[in-house]
């Protein structure tokens, strides 16, 4: 059996102080980290213990205080659910949606920012809005309103609520249009 060396993500909170990482994120990094570790033979207690070790001391320390998780008033038989469960309650914060939101929609498209990197900072921050299934319509609203440059606007303007994957297409064809002309006057001038 060949064996893979996998790197372990970094601990979630090393020390006092704030964590450079979300709980979600370095929850979906663990489980990555596990499933590349191929770790289906591995038994709960050694999932939560590779959980724990992963937390950095100060995490650890806090878990180590941290009320015993349970499932509805019924404890839990699974080592690493539990684990999970508790760290949940204890790292995981509440959505202010409000905030969330206020957030989402008072990003500008930054300059230098291609179309698709704004359109995925939107979909990041939309994650937290709880848009429902307008998400895609909202984001396309943002598209078109923080997107200041005017060849942009103009085209998606012209186009009677067009969706999402269509505006981002468009977008993209009169910034990379854009782009094919700059470089063309460079070497038309050089």
């Amino acid at each position: 059996m060949e064996h893979v060396l996998v790197r372990a993500p970094p601990c979630f909170l090393p020390h006092q102080g704030v964590s450079a990482v979300q709980w979600k994120d370095r929850i979906d990094m663990f489980d990555n980290y596990l499933l590349a570790l191929d770790s289906e033979d591995f038994n709960s207690a050694s999932k939560k213990a590779i959980l724990l070790n992963g937390l950095g001391s100060e995490a650890q320390r806090l878990f180590k205080y941290m009320p015993v998780a349970t499932d509805n008033g019924a404890q839990i038989a699974d080592e690493n659910r539990e684990a999970r469960l508790g760290l949940n309650n204890g790292f995981a914060k509440e959505t202010n949606v409000v905030l969330a939101r206020y957030k989402f929609y008072t990003q500008p498209k930054r300059v230098g920012e291609s179309i698709d990197e704004f359109v995925s900072r939107l979909r990041e921050l939309s994650v937290k809005c709880h848009f429902g299934g307008m998400c895609e319509e909202i984001i396309r609203d943002q598209l078109m309103v923080q997107c200041k440059r005017r060849k942009i606007q103009e085209r998606l303007w012209a186009v009677k609520n067009p969706s999402l994957k269509d505006a981002i297409k468009m977008a993209k064809v009169v910034e990379e249009s854009e782009l094919c002309m700059k470089e063309m006057g460079k070497h038309a001038s050089g």
